[in-house]
């Protein structure tokens, strides 16, 4: 079967090529070919290579007009079977919806150069196929050997009266194939402030004499990237070679100061680097913008004792989100922004307090705070970071413990929670010199990482042969804290089990009592609204149910019948190192136990469930290694042993990795008639450099042989 590769159209660049027909476009990315490129005898086996890769990016403006291009363009010589299949197959547009409503235009060129010479342009009126608004084509006698040479080009031109910020670009130079010759080239003018990184050791980008006092151009050049690999745990922006790029539009030079992209001083510079004072300016400028005065900073020593920190910071933390609202508006059966509930209880802006709640106010006047500017750990390092998208403003209380208060990513983050991806990242921190809401002073620091012992889950999973020993029973118990948790809450949820945790805030934030708040609407409509979500909230629970089955299933590598789950504590208002507990009951049939003679060879460690596999492509590792959390897993493995059997082969089940980075221990024992294994795995940080890699094969190596071993059940 074809793969189909997909031309996405982000539409974040442009191209130097002022062309208006497909023809022209043509001319321009083809007349340069080049006739002869060698490659690498140790690229000699790769499915396919990459002979050059040109990016295109370019800005230009005209009166009010500002016209965005784009273009890349990749010549592919095609070493195999698969990479003549990958290729086989494009999907295009030819327009799309442009900014201020204008059409943009695309255009898209495919053409074949066999080992013999022969060139052929891709007729794409006879061999391309509109389906569903897009175009897809399919290559013609598409064979090993050939040299497949294909470009994609938009043009995007809109108004602009004073000043636009264009999405940010960051990407990795290298791809799937290895690239012979990598080009980025960036054409620009007067007015257009560019922001530029590059990151991991990739090129510079490096100015272009063009002898016009109005006019830039930069280009990136790279030889020889080897292919992109992509190991579990691993961050590209920290590890490969990659750029970040801002393109900002300011028709005057003094709204520098209002604007909230971080840009050079001058267009005729690049900026490739943010200060503490860049920072601070922007902090400023953005509370400024959104006319919000933080409560002023008390620097006097509070008179709350630490212990009652978290139970005042509940008191301010009174909203459930019933998730119902969210879902109605998913639904398109009522808008967010038209519920009263949401109607001025969030401010946005950049910098990430998006969704601070106001309601924090009183809370933070009693007490001494800063303000931290962060960016999650697999943006980069905070000192390579030129995007305000990725930094993130939170609020850190000055008391012992501190209280970290900020965007709330997940409905069941406490008040005070540190994400996992901000653990361990260095920070900006801005703090007031006189008892004022006004931030004048800045340092870095850095943030804590939890311990493995903080993020646990407990699971305790009880297995009771069938009848007929062709199948089993089963019923798991999952206890979990920490940002454990955070995750495990995040995926077993359904709005039901949050209304019966809270009844009497449900009968109060529920969509119905919402509904009935909303003036717009018409008794009946509102009993029409109210009616269609409920069968909504049914379809939509029923279906959610059937997901979790279904990751079950992958899980234990069954097909499951009868499945239950149920909440046992919902720990969602509550302090991260109170439990949350899960149940979950079901049963399976002719998996995991086989026959043999009288006896019955049972699979027990597949009911540890599906564990990381480390294949021989990435026994050996040149990238760090990033997991989400350190982490302690306990489990429980109760087997009860049929009447009239006995159990051979548990001294297989006896397991000991324990190392410095992380460890796995498995204890088995007959109790009675019952089988216990108790098996404890953890990973001990959330960061490992990239020596430390054997280690870590070590015991999740271990974890996954365990998943292996058999038992044999005996007939007395």
């Amino acid at each position: 079967m074809n793969l189909k590769v997909s031309i996405l159209f982000l539409l974040l660049g442009a191209n130097t090529i002022f062309a208006q027909t497909q023809e022209d476009v043509e001319d321009a990315i083809w007349k340069n070919s080049k006739k002869t490129v060698t490659i690498p005898e140790k690229w000699k086996d790769e499915s396919a290579v990459i002979l050059y890769k040109d990016i295109n990016y370019s800005y230009h403006k005209f009166g009010k007009s500002v016209t965005y291009r784009y273009s890349i363009r990749k010549r592919i010589k095609l070493q195999d079977k698969n990479a003549v299949e990958e290729f086989s197959e494009f999907s295009f547009a030819k327009k799309f919806r442009a900014r201020g409503g204008k059409r943009g235009k695309i255009f898209f060129g495919v053409k074949i150069v066999k080992p013999s010479g022969k060139t052929t342009v891709i007729d794409l009126e006879k061999h391309a196929v509109k389906v569903d608004g897009d175009y897809k084509l399919a290559i013609p006698d598409l064979e090993i050997g050939d040299v497949i040479d294909y470009y994609y080009y938009a043009k995007e031109p809109f108004v602009v009266q004073y000043s636009y910020a264009f999405p940010a670009v960051e990407k990795t130079l290298s791809e799937e194939y290895p690239i012979v010759n990598y080009n980025l080239i960036l054409d620009t003018e007067n007015d257009f402030y560019i922001s530029f990184k590059s990151l991991n050791g990739a090129p510079k980008l490096k100015e272009i004499d063009l002898d016009k006092r109005a006019k830039r151009k930069y280009i990136l050049k790279a030889n020889n990237l080897e292919k992109s690999k992509y190991p579990r745990w691993f961050y590209p922006m920290r590890e490969m070679q990659a750029f970040k790029m801002q393109v900002l539009f300011l028709r005057k030079r003094e709204g520098l100061e209002t604007v909230n992209v971080f840009a050079p001083k001058s267009s005729r510079e690049l900026k490739d680097k943010v200060t503490s004072e860049d920072v601070l300016r922007m902090v400023s400028s953005w509370l400024k913008t959104i006319k919000y005065e933080l409560p002023k900073n008390k620097k006097n020593k509070p008179k709350i004792k630490p212990k009652n920190l978290e139970d005042i910071a509940k008191n301010y933390n009174k909203a459930i989100d019933f998730q119902e609202v969210k879902l109605a508006a998913k639904a398109h059966i009522h808008s967010v922004e038209d519920n009263p509930y949401y109607a001025g209880y969030y401010f946005d802006g950049k910098m990430g307090i998006h969704k601070l709640p106001r309601r924090y106010d009183l809370f933070l006047s009693k007490i001494p705070y800063e303000l931290l500017v962060t960016t999650a750990i697999y943006n980069g390092k905070i000192e390579d970071e030129l995007l305000v998208d990725n930094m993130q403003l939170m609020i850190r209380t000055l008391t012992d413990p501190p209280l970290y208060i900020g965007l709330k990513n997940s409905t069941y983050e406490p008040f005070s929670y540190l994400s996992p991806s901000l653990e361990g990242t260095t920070v900006y921190v801005l703090s007031s010199s006189e008892n004022n809401s006004v931030f004048d002073e800045i340092r870095k620091d850095k943030l804590p990482v939890s311990k493995y012992e903080d993020n646990e889950t407990i699971s305790t999973i009880t297995i009771n042969p069938s009848e007929n020993l062709d199948g089993f029973n089963i019923k798991l118990n999952t206890k979990a804290k920490g940002h454990s948790k955070i995750d495990l809450q995040k995926w077993k949820i359904i709005p039901s089990d949050i209304a019966a945790a809270y009844p009497e805030k449900y009968k109060e934030h529920n969509f119905e009592s919402y509904i009935q708040k909303y003036r717009y609407y018409t008794k009946n409509k509102k009993k029409r609204k109210i009616e269609e979500f409920k069968a909504y909230l049914k379809k939509y629970e029923k279906n959610y149910i059937e997901g979790l089955k279904s990751v079950m299933e992958r899980g234990y590598d069954i097909t499951i019948e009868n499945y239950k789950p149920k909440v046992i504590k919902l720990a969602m208002e509550t302090d991260l190192n109170d439990f949350f507990e899960y149940e979950e009951s079901f049963s399976f049939k002719n998996k995991h136990i086989k026959k043999i003679g009288k006896n019955y060879l049972v699979a027990i460690g597949k009911f540890y469930g599906k564990q990381a596999e480390i294949t021989d492509e990435y026994k050996k590792r040149d990238a760090d290694i990033y997991f989400e959390y350190a982490e302690k897993i306990t489990d429980k493995i109760i087997f009860n042993i049929p009447e009239g059997y006995t159990v051979s082969g548990i001294e297989k089940l006896n397991k000991n990795v324990d190392n410095t980075s992380g460890s796995f221990i498995s204890k088995a024992r007959i109790e009675g008639n019952q089988l216990i294994i108790d098996v404890n795995k953890s990973y001990k940080f959330h960061y490992y450099p990239k020596e430390k890699w054997d280690e870590i094969r070590e015991f999740i190596d271990e974890a996954n042989q365990f998943t292996n071993e058999k038992i044999l059940l005996k007939k007395k």
